[in-house]
């Protein structure tokens, strides 16, 4: 591959030299640049690769990918300076994303994309979609791979990404990997931030399902700077796939669809609109002993094995999706009723005794409707372990200390990732919010010693949330992670007690 063949799907400027080099490679980090390789600038938040521009050169890369803004404001004699073939372009992380996309073979067009998108449920819709889509088995040609918070998933192969969408290089690689491996689906957790940063960019999404957006959700220096912002940036996935799969109640489905060329279809109740996919007869019921929640869409009805009414919006969403496809409502209904969705509600400890939950919940409307669904466990005290995030929305800890005040009996309010800040700064500004709902709280700062306290405390039939790290399995402390899983730190505890 030369270098026009690598840009040929975006526009730029020749600013020096040919496009005639051989690509042997990509590269987006000044220190890992090899000869041969096609380098993107990027800017990031601390540092700026187009300062090292004369370093990057000494490497021999067969192009530099820089930005327009850059290079207008360079002197001929500035440029000549620099011994390489450089190219401009409007913007660099763009770039980044379609370099990536040419130098695996655009896999994406390989297989039929399903993006998911949604401030609340993206991780357990995906998941779902994934597992209804394999439960409808290779032999009959479906076979999908799956990325997102959870990392990627193919077969019982797991990856991880450290993002919910990665980086547009690690995206399409992935990607590339799927195809590779014989799926003809690929099913992909678009977030705000990745469809802002670009890296869902030059994915060719054949679907793109739409499940709800919230004022207040991500709104913060480093996110979205207001909810024009976020609305517009996860309005780039449906504005970028062929169908669209939305949730025709959301208070703000016009504002989503503005713009939006693709085929429609609609999911929910009939309370605004009537749908094309109808939801019906919502009802928490028990199966072997579990909680579960059923319901029609259109006329058939289906269970999910897992508790809470938001979830009956995520699953038809998924099999909406399916349906479209064309797979069976009988293999809808199988893969819905044996879903499990690691963090989500995800009962990892269950005996006559006790049951411990670990979530993912970190906002407040996920964490009330977590503790309104794990009332259906029928618990004698609900109790809730949970933190709230550094760096990030400071308005929103005491709104969820006080939702968890009052929708739990016993709240043990701790650190979660305090990331750059003082993590009883955080938990002080939780403890207000706990303080109003004059429920039974305590504050211990230390996570490990918090489930401790949580599981030593516990009275028989208690009902134990972990809430707000759910799959992750770090701890972010000062800009350094630290290995740290509440499901293994619940194991190690229980291993020697007789509950």
């Amino acid at each position: 591959m030369i270098v026009s063949e690598l840009l040929d799907r975006i526009e730029y400027k020749l600013i020096k030299g040919d496009t005639s080099s051989e690509v042997r490679g990509i590269a987006f980090d000044n220190r890992a640049v090899k000869e041969g390789d096609a380098f993107v600038c990027i800017k990031g938040v601390l540092f700026d690769t187009h300062t090292v521009i004369a370093d990057i050169a000494e490497k021999k890369p067969s192009v530099i990918i820089v930005s327009d803004a850059w290079a207008s404001t360079k002197m001929s004699g500035e440029l000549d300076a620099i011994d390489a073939n450089i190219v401009s372009v409007e913007d660099t992380r763009v770039a980044k994303a379609c370099v990536s996309a040419a130098w695996y073979g655009y896999p994406s067009e390989k297989m039929t994309v399903i993006g998911v998108t949604g401030s609340k449920g993206k991780t357990t819709t995906a998941h779902m979609i994934w597992s209804i889509i394999n439960t409808a088995g290779s032999d009959a040609g479906f076979k999908a791979g799956m990325v997102g918070t959870t990392g990627g998933h193919i077969g019982e192969d797991d990856f991880h990404f450290g993002t919910t969408t990665p980086d547009s290089d690690k995206m399409q690689e992935f990607l590339a990997k799927m195809a590779s491996e014989g799926c003809k689906y690929a099913v992909v957790e678009a977030s705000s931030q990745g469809l802002k940063l670009h890296r869902t960019d030059y994915i060719d999404f054949d679907y793109g399902i739409f499940l709800n957006i919230e004022k207040g959700d991500h709104i913060s220096p480093t996110e979205h700077k207001d909810f024009d912002e976020y609305l517009d940036c996860k309005r780039k996935l449906l504005r970028s796939s062929t169908t669209c799969i939305v949730n025709g109640n959301d208070d703000h489905i016009e504002q989503m669809l503005d713009g939006v060329e693709g085929k429609v279809i609609t999911y929910g109740t009939d309370q605004t609109s009537t749908p094309d996919h109808m939801i019906s007869e919502i009802n928490d019921i028990s199966e072997d002993g579990e909680p579960c929640v059923s319901f029609k869409l259109d006329d058939e009805e289906y269970i999910i094995g897992m508790p809470g009414d938001f979830n009956v919006g995520n699953a038809a969403a998924s099999a909406s999706c399916a349906l479209e496809l064309g797979i069976s409502p009988d293999t809808i209904r199988t893969a819905l009723r044996t879903i499990k969705v690691p963090g989500r509600l995800d009962m990892i400890f269950r005996s006559d005794r006790l049951s411990v939950c670990i979530d993912y919940a970190h906002n407040g409307l996920s964490t009330r409707n977590l503790l309104k669904a794990l009332r259906a466990y029928g618990p004698k005290r609900l109790v809730i372990v949970f933190g709230c995030g550094g760096n990030r929305d400071r308005a929103k800890r005491p709104i969820m200390g006080e939702i968890a005040g009052r929708l739990s009996d016993f709240v043990i309010v701790t650190s979660d990732n305090p990331r750059n800040e003082d993590p009883m700064d955080i938990i002080a500004s939780i403890e207000e919010g706990v303080k109003r709902s004059g429920t039974r709280y305590t504050c211990i700062e230390n996570r490990r010693n918090a489930i401790e306290e949580a599981i030593a405390m516990a009275e028989p039939d208690d009902v134990i949330l972990i809430a707000g790290k759910g799959h992750e399995n770090y701890q972010e402390i000062n800009g350094t992670k630290y290995h740290f899983d509440d499901k293994e730190i619940v194991e190690e505890i229980l291993k020697n007690k007789a509950v």
